[in-house]
């Protein structure tokens, strides 16, 4: 008896494998970038000289990581089983949670606090503080960016708490 996978269930085997590697990539790089990164340089740089290279580099985080949820989502809504019928059975809530984030912060959320940083360019000027603690609540500015950069942290944290779920469903099902 051979071992070896063949026909659909290889194919399978390598959707899951890309639907892994997608997933985890999506949650290594959305720790990284928000939990490693930008408190590192926001303590080095200063919020001045920090927050307008934050700014450009998180739109291209979010139209990554909206590239990368769609492909999670397509394998698991057209999810092929072994006898290659499509199968509706994945972990979609999970997926459905991070993809609704990732929407919600990369159509809504996003533009109106990237719009608000820009305005409050004046406000920034000359301020040299490096308190992750108050960035983290208040973002680029103490008064017009708090409500946006909070929306923003809320979406990624519900993104990356689906992504962590489907994960963990894809480890329970396998």
């Amino acid at each position: 008896v051979s071992t070896q996978s063949t026909g659909p269930t290889r194919n399978m085997n390598f959707v899951l494998f890309l639907d892994n590697l997608f997933s985890g990539g999506l949650v290594g790089t959305t720790v990284w970038f928000f939990f490693v990164q930008s408190p590192f340089l926001f303590n080095l740089m200063g919020r001045e000289k920090f927050v307008p290279i934050m700014m450009r580099i998180t739109k291209l985080y979010f139209n990554w990581a909206a590239a990368v949820i769609a492909c999670i989502t397509l394998m698991n809504i057209v999810a092929i089983d072994n006898s290659f019928a499509v199968s509706f059975d994945r972990p979609t809530p999970a997926v459905a949670l991070a993809a609704i984030a990732v929407f919600v912060n990369r159509v809504f959320v996003v533009p109106r606090a990237l719009a608000a940083g820009k305005r409050s360019a004046a406000e920034r000027r000359g301020d040299k503080t490096a308190d992750v603690k108050a960035f983290v609540v208040q973002g680029g500015s103490a008064t017009q960016t708090k409500f946006w950069h909070q929306s923003v942290v809320l979406f990624v944290l519900l993104m990356t708490a689906g992504t962590v779920w489907h994960l963990i469903d894809i480890r329970t099902q396998q």
